[in-house]
């Protein structure tokens, strides 16, 4: 875009460069309890360094957008903060969607297409018990998909009709640490390390890891009981006036997994 003045010499163009900025939309859901202003702060601050702008909104009332002026800039510096991928893609290759419903034979995801409109994908829940070293003979086998973040409202990474490699080394790390956890869901990054850093939960964290910006796992330390944290943490949150889903991953309820992944090789699993 140019600007021209006039001088007693003639007129000069002065040209002024000016992003574009361009809209994201990302596999994040978006419910009445996440606070997307904390969000953008976040966001914000964690690119400030990089001189990126964003902004962020809804689409389809349900998923995250993003408006920025460098968007590849953008997209790599968030995939090394969360685990899960969250750019949409059209081919199911790494796709993070989020688990809406698990029935007796089925598990619905949903996930935004590129423009921001809502699909949903179904796959055998057999498949899925089958592929993760389990049967539907194993007494509690919801509890353990639960144990392992496979539950409504939370998300997934799948690839074709079952989850990811991402999702298996998930997995594997909730067992190789020998750690019990806790899958938080409601909470963004920015509140998350106030309540770690701020609030006193950190003296109780061994490790934890963004799976989205929505979406945390919290490894305990030795010793701390997983009731005791839930209440320390719904005690927390309650300041911020917002209900949260969780789900505890006790070490004990994977030890069925270590005999599965000490067996599967890679080739299995893509």
């Amino acid at each position: 875009m140019g600007t021209l003045t006039s001088t007693g010499l003639g007129f000069i163009i002065l040209w002024e460069s000016v992003a574009r900025m361009v809209k994201l939309t990302l596999s994040e859901k978006i419910d009445e309890r996440i606070n997307i202003e904390s969000i953008e702060e976040w966001l914000n601050r964690l690119l400030m360094g990089a001189g990126v702008e964003v902004s962020v909104g809804k689409l389809d009332n349900k998923w995250l957008c993003v408006e920025t002026d460098n968007p590849s800039l953008f997209l790599s510096t968030l995939n090394l903060q969360v685990y899960y991928p969250l750019e949409p893609v059209e081919k199911p290759v790494l796709r993070t969607c989020w688990i809406e419903k698990i029935d007796d034979k089925t598990v619905t995801c949903s996930y935004p297409s590129i423009d921001g409109s809502t699909q949903q994908s179904r796959y055998s829940l057999d498949d899925w018990i089958a592929y993760l070293g389990g049967s539907r003979t194993s007494l509690g086998y919801r509890k353990i998909l639960e144990s392992i973040g496979i539950d409504v409202s939370y998300p997934i990474n799948v690839t074709l009709d079952r989850p990811s490699i991402l999702f298996r080394k998930l997995v594997e790390n909730l067992v190789v640490k020998g750690l019990d956890a806790v899958f938080i869901r409601g909470l963004t990054p920015l509140e998350c390390e106030n309540l770690i850093h701020k609030e006193g939960l950190g003296k109780f964290i061994a490790d934890f890891t963004y799976l989205t910006l929505t979406t945390q796992i919290l490894y305990l330390k030795l010793g701390v009981k997983t009731r005791r944290i839930i209440e320390y943490i719904l005690t927390a949150s309650s300041k911020l006036g917002k209900p949260l889903n969780y789900e505890i991953s006790e070490w004990n309820i994977l030890k069925p997994f270590a005999s599965f992944l000490e067996t599967c090789t890679w080739a299995n699993l893509i």
